[in-house]
């Protein structure tokens, strides 16, 4: 590793990019001042990314240059960018960053940290990366009197509080059980295995686990912009009664990666009063709602009607 340039303290790296701004501007090269320490695992899955506050940069555990330098030049013009740099925003750090870190090859992060605007940062990770590996579950360090990570997340907190575990690393899903689960359902009876995994690699997965066994499952399809599906809600026949499948749900809904969502549905023939307590309801126009079916999903409705 130490044989590497590209890491160490005092780097720089130029991305040929482009990167997209939000604000509609292409930015090519992009250049990048960073620092790391330790060294990276061969599979490239321990790195930690520290995103700094507004005030702060790339120096965490190095001695702070004066550099002196007028500011990054334009390469257009061959001249500082002063005012003319177009406007930045949180999600454009974060692609910025995701753009350096293929550029180390790191695979997957094992945390994201941050505080004041780079604990901003820390949560448009995951609204901007829900799919890469590990996406960072961790919230930003608060102060005293900031508001409590608990109150932004109650449903993970109540059933800390009863000794479950609420966790959506894939990693952790006890796929076998599943299948016995869903295969054994009303909506999907008999179900083959690899259409539970075909399913769950397509999906943002939850897992409900007490002692180390799971528990529980949900999982939703989404865009991530305008539209979520929930699905395939399930608890252990032994975990019901304690208001698990419910605070699944509205686990999804509180997500920050769910945050704007115009929409989000789900089916169910007996729950309804269960997710009508989240803000769930009958269609409004089920008159411009279609569907189209496969000829053995048109089958099981028939057989279950």
């Amino acid at each position: 590793m130490s044989e590497d340039m590209r890491f160490g303290c005092g780097r720089q790296a130029t991305l040929p990019g482009p990167l997209r701004l939000d604000g509609g501007t292409l930015l090519s090269p992009v250049e990048i001042a960073y620092e790391t320490y330790g060294t990276l695992d061969a599979d490239g899955g321990n790195a930690i990314l520290i995103c700094h506050a507004l005030t702060g940069d790339q120096h965490v555990a190095s001695t702070h240059p004066r550099t002196g330098k007028p500011g990054c030049i334009n390469p257009a013009t061959g001249r500082p960018w002063g005012m003319a740099f177009p406007v930045i925003t949180i999600r454009d750090m974060v692609r910025a960053q995701a753009m350096l870190l293929d550029h180390l090859g790191v695979a997957r992060l094992k945390a994201v940290v941050g505080g004041s605007m780079g604990g901003m940062q820390a949560l448009s990770w995951a609204a901007t990366f829900p799919d890469r590996p590990l996406w960072p579950r961790r919230l930003p360090a608060r102060r005293a009197g900031d508001e409590p990570r608990d109150r932004r997340f109650p449903e993970r907190r109540a059933m800390m509080d009863l000794g479950i575990d609420l966790d959506d690393d894939k990693d952790r899903l006890d796929i076998a059980r599943i299948h016995g689960w869903l295969a054994s359902s009303y909506w999907s009876p008999g179900i083959d295995r690899a259409l539970v995994e075909r399913a769950i690699a397509g999906s943002h997965c939850l897992g409900a686990y007490a002692g180390g066994e799971q528990i529980g499952f949900a999982r939703a399809i989404t865009d991530h912009a305008t539209f979520a599906w929930i699905a395939d809600v399930w608890i252990d026949e032994a975990a019901r009664g304690k208001g698990l499948g419910r605070r699944m749900v509205g686990w999804f809904v509180d997500h920050p990666a769910f945050a704007g969502i115009r929409r989000i549905g789900l089916v169910t023939a007996d729950a309804h009063g269960v997710y009508e307590a989240l803000g769930f309801h009958a269609l409004l126009r089920p008159d411009r709602f279609m569907e189209r079916l496969s000829p053995a999903a048109a089958a099981l409705l028939k057989t279950a009607s």
